[in-house]
């Protein structure tokens, strides 16, 4: 009977938490936003929006038919080096290491795979040389059985 007890406010919890979630992801109290990084106001991106009328170097609705360009910023990584992040150098270093870890895991598994294989192949040797030294007693014993008189 607890158990279907804590089954039930297992199941209340998670509910109340789903329902929870999907209210504050649909907006929330006083327009509140969630996302994976936190919250989020509206009106700060409303705000951001005007500015963006209001200000002339930065490109407007009305400049559709030109292209924007947009770059990386060329700030220091916090890591202390001057230079800007490259994705790409990043991106190939990662699949790189990603590559090699593979390789590992995989050298590793065939090492255990092949030692085991090796252990069982000896085991079966043993067993082999076992049932031939019990067969070679059974053929002696029919050979010469037992005399008991």
């Amino acid at each position: 009977m607890s158990r279907l007890l804590w089954f039930l406010v297992g199941a209340g919890a998670a509910t109340l938490w789903a329902e929870k979630h999907a209210y504050m992801q649909r907006g929330g109290p006083n327009g509140q936003q969630w996302c994976h990084n936190g919250w989020h106001q509206r009106h700060a991106r409303l705000q951001e929006a005007q500015q963006q009328d209001v200000n002339p170097s930065l490109p407007s609705p009305s400049n559709e038919g030109k292209k924007r360009v947009v770059s990386a910023p060329s700030t220091p990584i916090p890591g202390g080096s001057s230079s800007p992040f490259n994705w790409e150098i990043e991106g190939e270093r990662l699949r790189r290491q990603a590559t090699d870890a593979a390789a590992e895991l995989s050298e590793s598994t065939l090492n255990t795979l092949q030692t085991t294989l090796e252990g069982l192949r000896e085991k079966l040797q043993q067993h082999k040389v076992q049932r031939e030294a019990l067969r070679q007693q059974e053929e002696e014993r029919k050979r010469n059985p037992p005399r008991y008189v």
